[in-house]
């Protein structure tokens, strides 16, 4: 049976990485999004011998001082079948890198009380990944459902769960790729955005006591196309149906500042996690070696790694200067040739044809291929950056690295 055993420094003390491997969270926030299935995974120690999962045996965190510690693990392949030992010493590289960079990151915040956070939208691919993070620092997730009797989020079914929440992050919204822009999905990708602000808002009108701050999900489509320009937060609204909802979504979130309410808007870039999203729609074609850039691939990509992004929440979060408009994204944008560059040396594809811009926009939509494919937005983390938020992958290099 191949077994691997990684010791890694973390500049926390004993106690503190002993309760956040205990924590609700911490076995999902330790599964890498490249190895898969989900339940193929730290199995106990104690699970039968024909267990089909990876096992990880011994845990063992050793104190250096009252500052810090070190982390030792060992990993082996189930008994049913070998694991390639390289695979074994990337999932103990991933467990490490996120065990660390969760903890001490965190460490700059002080002392933070446990908080009830409200989720709308916990269910999708940023939500899933903010769920477990939040319970591994030790606070409370309440995920916002929907009312049965109509299916949406409406404001008197909200106001019964709301009251306990001392914030709450909105993330919800329809997929803007799911299906062809036409009068319907238009409506429905505003709709499941300005009215779910709408109806969040006006639940906390009800309240007596309210929650300190609302984060509300936006993008960095505000700012439409914009060619090389950089944008930081202060850059003024672009045109295109997406800017336009991204101007309605944040409007209705900013109502809530009448309730003395901090209101901060989360304008997304493209959030790169092989478990959804833009890059997962990407790879099956760079796995087989067939990725291309779109255009001439001069246009900019703003992006931010599922990791940063999250991390960059919990950050808007607890950080009352990051109020208004907040780019989440990384701090080096790249060009779409460079993104298709990237993914294709990671994949060992040495030529990267090009996809011509009629060609996008005759298979995805005139619209949509010139407001998402072939948009240029520059977009930078002004605030996150003044702020004092440190980035675990500035460079997408980095990012694919870790994330693949």
């Amino acid at each position: 049976m191949t077994a691997r055993t990684l010791t890694t420094r973390i500049e926390r003390p004993a106690a503190e990485v002993n309760a956040w491997l205990m924590r609700p969270g911490a076995s999902a926030r330790l599964r890498p999004p490249w190895f898969a299935p989900p339940d193929a995974f730290s199995a106990p120690a104690s699970a039968p011998a024909s267990d089909p999962r990876v096992k990880i045996y011994a845990t063992i965190i050793k104190s250096l001082d009252h500052t810090r510690c070190t982390l030792t693990e060992e990993i082996h392949s189930p008994e049913s079948h070998e694991i390639d030992p390289a695979v074994l010493e990337r999932i103990l590289a991933y467990r490490h890198a996120t065990i660390r960079a969760d903890i001490e990151h965190a460490a700059v915040y002080g002392r933070v009380r446990r908080l009830r956070i409200a989720i709308a939208g916990a269910t999708g691919m940023i939500g899933r990944a903010l769920a477990p993070f939040l319970q591994t620092q030790n606070h409370e997730v309440i995920p916002l459902a929907r009312d049965p009797a109509t299916g949406a989020f409406s404001p008197n079914y909200l106001a019964e769960t709301l009251p306990a929440a001392d914030a709450i992050i909105n993330l919800a919204g329809a997929n803007i790729a799911a299906a062809k822009w036409d009068q319907p999905q238009r409506d429905l990708i505003w709709e499941s955005r300005a009215a779910t602000t709408r109806a969040l808002v006006a639940a906390l009108a009800q309240l007596k006591h309210r929650p300190y701050a609302l984060l509300n999900a936006s993008a960095t489509a505000c700012y439409g196309t914009r060619g090389d320009a950089l944008l930081d937060e202060t850059a003024p609204r672009g045109a295109g149906f997406l800017a336009d909802v991204c101007a309605g979504w944040e409007h209705e979130a900013t109502v809530a500042a009448g309730y003395a309410i901090r209101v901060t808007n989360l304008r997304f870039g493209k959030v790169l996690s092989p478990a959804g999203g833009a890059l997962a729609a990407m790879l099956p074609y760079f796995r087989k070696k067939l990725g291309m850039k779109l255009g001439q691939g001069r246009q900019w990509t703003s992006w931010i790694s599922i990791d940063d992004c999250i991390a960059a929440i919990y950050h808007a979060l607890l950080t009352h200067a990051c109020a208004g408009p907040v780019n989440i994204t990384a701090p080096n944008p790249v060009t779409n040739a460079a993104f298709a560059g990237a993914l294709a040396k990671v994949h060992g594809q040495k030529r990267i044809p090009r996809l011509p811009r009629w060609l996008v926009r005759l298979r995805c939509g005139i619209d949509f291929a010139n407001e998402t494919l072939l948009a240029s937005t520059r977009a930078t983390p002004a605030k996150l950056c003044a702020t004092g938020y440190a980035f675990r992958h500035p460079d997408l290099e980095t990012a694919l690295a870790h994330l693949l």
